[in-house]
């Protein structure tokens, strides 16, 4: 699966998407998570994210390669909050 995934990234040009999504969900029924980042717009799946914390968007925003953000108007997201659920 990785593999696939990989090279259909690998293979996508370049987009300039106006509008994202950003979305976690565990994987495999266990306490791994990844976020999705998509392409509202186009249904495009912009990149896949190992964790699903602010470090991990945070990290992504500054280093991606996946996306050109000159264009970005909005941003929809439906986060977990660390913070709320650990009493933190």
């Amino acid at each position: 699966m990785r593999r696939v995934v990989k090279r259909g990234f690998d293979r996508r040009m370049q987009i300039k998407p106006e509008n994202i999504g950003i979305d976690e969900t565990s994987f495999r029924r266990r306490h791994e998570y990844v976020t999705g980042i998509v392409d509202k717009d186009g249904g495009t799946v912009i990149d896949i994210l190992y964790g699903h914390d602010g470090e991990t968007l945070d990290k992504w925003f500054k280093t991606q390669k996946s996306c050109n953000l000159s264009e970005l108007q909005s941003i929809s997201m439906d986060m977990w909050d660390v913070r709320l659920r650990s009493g933190g």
